[in-house]
């Protein structure tokens, strides 16, 4: 349906959805959550939801929360990498503060998750999946973000990894994606020994590095957002 009728807070939220590529189904942050990230009160969140129901663009669930419908999801085509972009440009805007905020907290056992998060990546790299390297990487800024304790971030990061991806896209990266990769993956593991370290300032540059690294692929692979792969923009 048209969100023309839909009120400004109602669209407000559905924009949102749309800039992020948010799936079907995917879940969106508590009242509570949007409206700390918004500015609103909890009554105008409410309102702003009912409406998008009323639309049938989101469902809310009793006692869950509100999920999103496809007719609140852009439509993406395999030549449609934007959301993807999209999403890792946000995550690299909070993950240098994340790094630097949580480093001092990074035990034994807060390392060891990380890591694991990391080897996933690593073996994402491998097995040539781009949609695993993203899962991995949101893996490791959650366990980043629960050991903070930020309600806010735990909810953003929440929004970010339903981010609809475009369909067959592990079938148009290059076959190489490890070496294709490196750069972002070189920098991950800095920021890990940053962080192992406890370095704050070291763990936001690499977080910043490692982000980077990987949105330059995305532009470099997948096209620049906003238009398609191997196609120039004209003058």
């Amino acid at each position: 349906m048209s969100g023309n009728t839909l009120d400004p807070a109602s669209l407000h939220i559905l924009d949102m959805v749309r800039t992020l590529g948010l799936g079907v189904g995917a879940r969106l942050p508590s009242e509570r959550r949007l409206a700390a990230r918004l500015g609103w009160s909890r009554n105008t969140v409410r309102e702003a939801l009912a409406g998008l129901a009323a639309q049938g663009l989101v469902e809310i669930r009793p006692c869950s929360g509100a999920y999103v419908c496809a007719g609140a999801c852009p439509q993406l085509s395999p030549d449609d990498p934007t959301p993807l972009h999209n999403a890792a440009e946000a995550l690299g805007l909070i993950a240098p503060a994340l790094a630097a905020s949580t480093c001092a907290l990074c035990g034994g056992g807060e390392l060891t998750r990380l890591e694991a998060s990391t080897m996933r990546m690593g073996q994402a790299l491998v097995d040539n999946s781009l949609i695993n390297v993203w899962r991995g990487l949101m893996a490791f800024y959650h366990e980043l973000t629960a050991l903070g304790g930020n309600p806010l971030a735990l909810g953003f990061l929440d929004t970010l990894e339903n981010t609809a991806l475009p369909p067959g896209l592990d079938a148009r990266i290059p076959p190489a994606l490890g070496q294709a990769l490196q750069p972002f993956f070189s920098a991950h593991i800095e920021l890990l020994h940053a962080l192992r370290n406890q370095d704050p300032e070291g763990s936001a540059a690499q977080a910043a590095n490692s982000l980077a690294a990987f949105r330059r692929f995305l532009a470099t692979s997948l096209g620049e957002p906003g238009r398609r792969p191997g196609v120039r923009p004209t003058n």
